[in-house]
């Protein structure tokens, strides 16, 4: 069966790998700066180049180093590859190749859902959508592992709103709208009067985000990016219910946040009192110690020695008195030193 690569001009131009007329695997919304969706290469080896304009649509690459070579290939299996080659080398290297896994392959989890392939089941519908039992399934219409619908009214009831959904490959442009000159406020402000619309996002990237892309109806084709591959936010229209519940998951979130933190701030300062209660008590020890081995050093002299040392305690050497006693001027002369040494008495 015959396998090509489309560019699908409605809109935002999308790339799109074709078995016979079916879609396989495609790749984000042009964004600005690249297609979404796609593994982000360009800055070592090729700038992605989009043509837009009045007269035409094209999409073109650049190659950053001119001692590269590169081409893009689609080989018999139906993956598209980017092949580079090394200056003087004679062998080309796979920089990358689509699709690189389950998520890739177009529509995997069917409408209303997101393919996230590091979770298991991979397959989830998305929030403020409910899965629909399997024995209430349409087979014939049905694409995927799962089916999701709405729990929103037809009516806009008031409390509705938006949950941002980080980091995905925008849905297929199957209903959509786009306004290049509004903002994401406006944006969301447009849709919000919509009651159809399902969904909106920035068109552009680039410059902190400008222009506007609403959905209307289902929404196809969503996977969580990781990894190189670089995605964008998109804002779901949800109930009230689903925003409250959003909030209050939130609100726990932070507060288990700020009790981790407070507990590490109490653990930490635990320790470092308990870390300087042994540095002081070592220090402490030490202190004594040293005082002990002063004590220790101290001279000692019998009773005849300090009697004669105070003229037999002669009232004459008296300099003084306390509570313990009288205390005595001693002098002893030893090799020309004279040492005046303060002596108490006790009375008994």
């Amino acid at each position: 069966m015959k396998k090509s690569i489309r560019l699908d001009i409605r809109g935002l131009p999308q790339l799109f790998i074709v078995v016979g007329s079916a879609k396989k695997v495609r790749s984000g919304p042009w964004n600005g700066v690249f297609f979404g969706g796609t593994p982000k290469v360009h800055n070592s080896v090729f700038e992605p180049i989009l043509v837009r304009n009045e007269d035409e649509i094209y999409y073109t690459y650049r190659l950053v180093n001119n001692s590269v070579s590169s081409r893009l290939t689609l080989n018999q299996s139906g993956a598209v590859e980017r092949l580079v080659m090394y200056g003087q080398k004679s062998e080309w290297a796979t920089i990358y190749s689509v699709p690189v896994d389950t998520c890739e392959n177009y529509r995997q989890c069917g409408d209303n859902a997101i393919c996230r392939v590091r979770k298991s089941p991979i397959c989830e519908c998305l929030q403020g959508y409910r899965s629909i039992p399997e024995e209430e399934l349409d087979i014939q219409n049905f694409y995927g592992s799962r089916k999701c619908e709405t729990r929103l009214t037809l009516d806009c009831r008031s409390g509705e709103g938006f949950l941002k959904l980080p980091g995905v490959k925008l849905p297929d442009l199957l209903e959509f709208r786009l306004v290049e000159s509004m903002n994401l406020k406006e944006c969301q402000a447009e849709c919000f009067k919509n009651c159809s619309c399902s969904a909106f996002a920035n068109s552009n990237i680039s410059g902190g985000g400008s222009g506007c892309l609403m959905w209307f109806g289902n929404l196809i084709d969503i996977r969580e990016q990781s990894g190189s591959t670089i995605g964008q936010d998109i804002h779901i229209r949800v109930p009230a219910s689903e925003l409250e519940s959003a909030r209050s998951s939130k609100r726990k979130k932070m507060l288990r946040t700020a009790l981790v933190a407070s507990m590490s701030t109490l653990l930490g300062i635990f320790v470092s009192g308990l870390i300087l209660c042994i540095c002081w008590r070592k220090i402490k020890k030490k202190v004594g110690m040293d005082r002990w081995k002063e004590d220790m050093d101290a001279p000692l002299f019998d009773l005849d020695t300090i009697a004669n040392a105070t003229n037999n305690f002669a009232p004459t050497s008296i300099i003084g008195a306390g509570g313990f006693g009288s205390v005595y001027k001693v002098i002893q002369i030893t090799k020309r030193r004279v040492v005046l040494c303060e002596l108490k008495m006790v009375k008994k």
